[in-house]
């Protein structure tokens, strides 16, 4: 598995993917810390999530610029652009009796963020050929993500805790500025390098693509009847962002639960532990089948790891013990789905499709993060944890009980049906 590391490209990418998720991880912990020290409130908190969470919504937008240019181009473009936002919270002084100026950066910033991360999913299958080697490197990707997730975690509850969240902000930005130089360095060669065995209908296609914005809406009109046309898609996809609402809930009270324990630093533990089941879960993607099953298996895994969070004894390493399942099946079905996305699809399509299947996916987080606000009026955290388990367990065992599903291998992939558009 190692071996890909030899491609110069596939290695800079890891490298500049990996200082951006060090970045997005602190940015995220001191945004939300801010929000729920200056509110004391799990509404806002939920309120702040969801302006982050709303904008992934306009990442199918995104896909037709994704596939007539660069990429890696573009996840520069997009890093540079949140490094400034980031970088000017402090200095507007923003807080807590600011809310609508906070709400409105954080928007646009996770704008970006919905050009971002299509952009570099798409980055993958140019760099690597081949169905191994891809899901090699996914699951690379997958394990190093949650790694260094992990410790800008927990290096981002420390940094808050000795420095205050003004300059863990400037730290991001400056962190996002080195992510987004590595990532136009990766531009130029892979211009410089075509990838191998790119199909030449492939090239054609995405020679042709004029410029025009009734073209552009029939390219964005593509992507998103090869999801909904492909069978396997068009079932997983809503069951995901019914999942990714109890997903979202959870996120939003988590900053509560660690400040009941004191600390920021509880806080970031939590995140911490998560990330930790991820790496596990991304690295048993390796060496488990790859099918529908397993996804499905995992997926109510999900589910039970939030009914222990409730059940184990209310001690904070219990916590930890939980979320660190909780992390495992999710890390794996991450690398699953992804996979199982890209080999799907034509290369010329990739762009369009992984930005549909992200806003599809995305859908409802927003809407977790309100309604986690408001169930935190009447219900306390273990209720509200029981009804994002009851959303996410009740996906999977739909998932499972799926013919279709539960037999899909990558053997014998899904393919959408014909496209006219």
């Amino acid at each position: 598995m190692l071996r890909i590391f030899k491609n110069t490209s596939f290695s800079l990418f890891v490298g500049s993917r990996t200082i951006a998720n060090i970045a997005d991880s602190v940015y995220f912990m001191a945004i939300l810390w801010l929000v729920q020290t200056a509110s004391g409130s799990v509404a806002f908190t939920g309120l702040a999530y969801s302006a982050m969470s709303v904008a992934l919504l306009f990442s199918f937008a995104f896909g037709p610029i994704i596939d007539r240019y660069s990429p890696a181009l573009l996840a520069g473009i997009a890093l540079l652009v949140q490094s400034v936002i980031i970088a000017a919270i402090p200095f507007l002084g923003v807080a807590g009796n600011q809310v609508p100026l906070l709400l409105a950066l954080l928007f646009i910033a996770a704008l970006f963020s919905a050009l971002y991360y299509p952009a570099i999913n798409t980055l993958l299958p140019r760099i690597l050929r081949g169905k191994e080697d891809l899901f090699a490197g996914n699951s690379i990707i997958g394990s190093t993500d949650e790694i260094i997730n992990l410790a800008g975690f927990l290096a981002g509850g420390s940094i808050i805790v000795a420095f205050g969240v003004n300059q863990t902000l400037f730290l991001s930005a400056a962190m996002l500025l080195a992510a987004c130089a590595a990532y136009f360095i990766l531009t130029k060669r892979l211009a410089a390098t075509p990838a191998p065995g790119l199909e030449e209908a492939d090239l054609e296609q995405g020679e042709r693509l004029p410029a025009n914005f009734k073209t552009y809406l029939s390219e964005l009109k593509e992507g998103m009847q090869f999801v909904l046309n492909n069978d396997f898609l068009r079932l997983v996809l809503p069951l995901s962002a019914i999942s990714n609402l109890g997903m979202a809930i959870v996120i939003i009270v988590i900053p509560s639960v660690g400040e009941s324990f004191g600390s920021a630093f509880y806080f970031s533990l939590l995140y911490v532990a998560s990330f930790v089941g991820m790496i596990i879960g991304a690295l048993l993607s390796n060496a488990l089948p790859k099918n529908g099953l397993v996804m499905s298996a995992f997926w109510i895994g999900e589910g039970i790891a939030l009914i222990l969070f409730v059940l184990l004894p209310h001690q904070f390493v219990w916590k930890l013990v939980a979320v660190i399942l909780f992390g495992i099946c999710s890390g794996l079905n991450t690398v699953l789905l992804t996979s199982f996305v890209q080999l799907m699809t034509k290369e010329h399509l990739l762009g369009r499709v992984m930005s549909a299947v992200s806003t599809l996916a995305s859908i409802s987080l927003p809407l977790g993060g309100l309604l986690g606000g408001l169930l935190s009026f009447w219900l306390s955290v273990d209720w509200i944890m029981i009804i994002s388990s009851a959303l996410i367990v009740s996906s999977g065992l739909f998932l499972l009980f799926k013919e279709q599903i539960r037999s899909y291998t990558v053997d014998e992939p899904v393919q959408a049906k014909e496209v006219s558009v």
